[in-house]
């Protein structure tokens, strides 16, 4: 996953979900509505965007693996990472399953130092945070 920097969106603080869909909106243009790929955004301790890269191979958290997540981190130098699954077409909601997907990718990317902050949605103009569908859920038990 070669890194890419978009050196005129580097300044852009991501602290909500909609910043982190308005940044790859930004950064990606129109290409984000055609293509399935997951583009992972490298944040400093602030929520500052260090730097970004994308997988068009491996488009799913379950695909991805930890030891590329901790390479990523260090090659971007980003003390978090968010993940940003592009899905042209998405019909449904993301399911439960694929939530705790991510939430067990963000655990096990945890236990090497590496904070995986959220895996968030996008499909053409909807999208989902997996780590709020797992904090609602959480809220209903």
């Amino acid at each position: 996953m070669p890194p890419t920097e978009h050196t005129s969106l580097l300044s852009a603080r991501l602290l909500t979900p909609i910043d982190v869909v308005r940044f790859t909106r930004a950064a990606l243009g129109p290409w984000y509505r055609s293509r399935a790929a997951v583009v992972v955004l490298g944040l400093d301790s602030v929520g500052t965007v260090v730097g970004l890269a994308e997988n068009r191979q491996r488009w799913t958290p379950k695909s991805l693996k930890v030891r590329e997540m901790v390479d990523l981190a260090a090659e971007l130098r980003a003390r978090r990472l968010i993940l940003v699954q592009l899905v042209p077409g998405l019909r449904r909601d993301p399911a439960l399953a694929e939530a705790q997907s991510f939430r067990g990718l963000a655990a096990r990317c945890a236990s090497e130092g590496v904070r995986l902050l959220d895996c968030v949605v996008v499909s053409g103009d909807r999208w989902w945070s997996l780590a709020n569908v797992l904090a609602e859920r959480a809220a209903r038990n």
